[in-house]
């Protein structure tokens, strides 16, 4: 059996934003008005931790395997450039004034 791997060069204590299209459906059709010009949070993993949710949602492993930037950077620079700003700045969304907000219009 061939074991499945998440490999990237996001550095590996980088926690990146993220949110799957179908909590982005159940927030905003929930309470449409709360969230005009709002933003919609999801989940900040690393790449380890985003490696170990995909594979308990798949029921297999999966691996978390670094490369050096210098693999992305000879398929696409512009991806390379993208992954240098998540490593060295990021976007810095502080989500925390939602994440009440959201946890609040989950449970009614």
């Amino acid at each position: 059996m061939q074991t499945a791997a998440l490999v990237t060069a996001v550095a590996p204590d980088i926690a990146e934003q993220l949110i799957a299209l179908d909590t982005i459906g159940e927030q905003v059709l929930a309470a449409p008005e709360r969230h005009l010009c709002q933003a919609i949070t999801g989940d900040a993993l690393t790449p380890p931790q985003r490696a170990a949710a995909l594979g308990h949602t798949i029921g297999q492993p999966i691996r978390y395997i670094p490369t050096l930037l210098d693999a992305p950077r000879a398929q696409s620079v512009d991806f390379a450039d993208t992954v240098e700003f998540l490593d060295n700045d990021g976007y810095g969304a502080d989500v925390s004034p939602l994440e009440h907000s959201t946890q609040n219009s989950r449970t009614s």
